[in-house]
């Protein structure tokens, strides 16, 4: 079951960035969850000097991310300054962390060899939208056709690029979290995702209207089920 979320609007008040804004204060990342949390100040608004513990418990709070998916994200970052106790979220492009945690075939990115892969990219994103049936909603097989075809153009645009099982997990996460936290009663269950939902958390980069957080977390063994669906859909196998 889900929840709303419940927060001090005084004190988590939405107010948006661009990547290196106000001459460099502001720092934003390639996922729209993480700049969600600074936009909103559950980390620091800046995106800077954020610490690991700050990080891991606003994704709890927010989004009741398991500790173990909390891991997946952390850790790459944590490997690229070992030792360090904060990071900046631009941080988050840097090569080995892209390929850790903002996958090559994002949904909305750019591959950072082509160009910004911070800032979404419009054409893409309407290419996602394109993809739901029905105009209002996703299931997760359409879900699968899009990564399907995203995973191509990155072969494309990319032929030294090694789809490993790593990426393959990476990529498919980047759908299967959001239908496992921003998806919503509906067609399709709990896990029905709402073209409008994916507007706001893209475009605004901010949870939607009807947000209602998890009240059990979105652990891996629950994204992993997911992720093999999405692979059966489209025939493809780790």
């Amino acid at each position: 079951m889900k929840k709303a979320l419940e927060f001090d609007a005084k004190q988590h008040y939405y107010e948006p960035h661009h990547n290196d804004g106000k001459n460099g204060t502001y720092k934003c990342a390639s996922c729209p969850a993480l700049n969600n949390l600074a936009y909103r100040g559950f980390i620091p608004r800046t995106g800077r000097s954020v610490t690991y513990q700050n990080m891991a418990q606003s994704m709890r709070d927010v989004f009741n991310f398991g500790d173990d998916n909390i891991m997946i994200v952390i850790v790459p970052a944590l490997a690229l300054q070992p030792g360090a106790a904060t990071l900046d979220l631009d941080q988050f492009m840097d090569d080995k962390a892209q390929h850790s945690i903002n996958c090559p075939a994002a949904p909305t990115r750019l591959e950072k060899n082509i160009g910004n892969n911070i800032d979404i990219d419009m054409t893409l994103f309407n290419q996602l939208l394109s993809f739901s049936k029905n105009g209002e909603t996703f299931s997760l097989e359409d879900l699968a056709e899009h990564h399907h075809l995203r995973h191509n153009q990155s072969r494309a645009e990319g032929p030294h690029w090694q789809f490993g099982n790593s990426n393959a997990t990476c990529a498919l996460a980047q759908y299967t979290n959001l239908v496992g936290v921003l998806g919503r009663n509906g067609e399709y269950g709990l896990q029905t995702l709402y073209v409008e939902d994916v507007k706001r958390f893209y475009l605004l980069e901010y949870l939607p209207l009807a947000y209602e957080r998890r009240e059990l977390p979105y652990y891996s063994v629950e994204s992993t089920v997911l992720n093999d669906r999405m692979t059966h859909h489209i025939g493809f196998q780790f």
